[in-house]
């Protein structure tokens, strides 16, 4: 079980491009907040993560080959965290202005510590 210590500096967040904009549910806005999510059942890339908004519609998909490595990393922090009864999240906060093609988003990985009831009741920026 690997321990994952609270980030020191939050600007230090990992930027990441989502791709597959033009076969997206909906549009981001810059500065919108949007969650991560692993998608191994994905045809085209069992490492695929995918960008969805607050109602969960489809934005895009982070970029092929950063997912490689992103997929992996939120796979193990969740199993890790999951033993431990903790949550993982791994939220976004998309910081450019889309082309139609890509856009940027600034990552954070988030431990959230769940009380019995689904109560959801602290939050711990990851590094």
């Amino acid at each position: 079980m690997r321990c994952y210590k609270p980030k020191e500096d939050s600007d230090k967040k990992d930027v990441y491009s989502i791709i597959g904009l033009k076969y997206a549910e909906a549009t981001a806005v810059q500065g919108e907040k949007v969650t991560l999510l692993r998608e191994p059942e994905n045809k085209h890339d069992f490492n695929a993560v995918k960008v969805v908004d607050s109602s969960g519609k489809l934005i895009g998909h982070i970029a092929k080959g950063k997912a490689a490595t992103l997929s992996p990393r939120i796979k193990e922090m969740q199993e890790d965290l999951q033993s431990q009864n903790l949550k993982l999240v791994v939220e976004g906060t998309i910081i450019s202005v889309s082309d139609g093609y890509q856009q940027s988003v600034k990552v954070e990985f988030k431990q959230i510590s769940v009380e019995a009831n689904d109560t959801e009741v602290e939050v711990i920026v990851l590094e």
